[in-house]
């Protein structure tokens, strides 16, 4: 049968949920877990907008930017008007109406023109779940599958993110950090357009010995104290699961 993988945005796939079947994480004989990285803190969204110093009414954006982002706001740019295009069901859940829903699939009507300022957390948390087998809710399965299998482990992500401020650009990291960068967009291309399993090994060994010379390994000793630092503030850590 056919097997598919994407990397990248899955709203981009415009695959039909029902022809497709995850089987969660592959699992290897080694019996080593599959880990999940999931970020446990409050986000701030992945919209990051600014108001420029230039903008003549900046008062009258900030404005619009505080509605758009509010609950009322998203509601009525996703959902439009309340007896119209949607309405609340028995529990309280906002359920949209046909009208709704065409406007919705509608590109040139306005429920769809500030799709930038959609915001999953709170969509999810004012919306009914799919019903059983339908296309969200298949769809929702395959996007799942690997976090929900019962060998995942999943750990805090947030504790690996790295301050701007924990190596300073012009010091000896900020340095080996710029230089290991630029030769990472080199050279990992070249080993993945390699012709041979032996041209491979040669250009991965090549890689390995050049990223020692530019102090990959004070780097990531750097980085493992900016970890625990993090452990430290959040007061929690991360346990490994599979042995080296």
């Amino acid at each position: 049968g056919r097997v598919f993988c994407f990397i990248g945005n899955i709203a981009n796939t415009d695959i039909v949920a029902s022809d497709w079947l995850s089987m969660g994480p592959l699992l290897p004989d080694s019996g080593k877990r599959p880990v999940l990285g999931m970020d446990l803190t409050a986000p701030t969204g992945w919209l990051q907008t600014f108001v420029s110093k230039s903008c003549a009414h900046p008062e009258e954006a900030a404005r619009f930017l505080n509605y758009m982002t509010s609950s009322e706001g998203l509601l009525y740019t996703n959902y439009g008007e309340e007896g119209v295009d949607f309405y609340y069901n028995r529990d309280g859940l906002i359920q949209s109406t046909d009208i709704g829903v065409k406007k919705r699939v509608n590109s040139d009507n306005a429920l769809s023109k500030f799709w930038n300022f959609y915001n999953s957390a709170w969509d999810n948390s004012v919306t009914p779940l799919p019903e059983p087998d339908s296309e969200a809710s298949l769809f929702a399965k395959l996007q799942c599958a690997f976090a929900v299998a019962p060998e995942t482990a999943i750990y805090n992500s947030s504790l690996l993110r790295l301050p701007d401020s924990y190596i300073a650009p012009d010091d000896a990291y900020g340095q080996a950090n710029a230089a290991i960068e630029e030769y990472c967009k080199i050279q990992i291309p070249a080993i993945l357009t390699t012709a041979s399993d032996q041209a491979f090994e040669e250009e991965y060994l090549r890689f390995i010995h050049r990223l020692t010379e530019l102090n990959v390994d004070g780097l990531n000793q750097k980085i493992n104290w900016q970890m625990h630092q993090n452990f430290k503030e959040y007061g929690e850590t991360i346990t490994r699961v599979n042995e080296p």
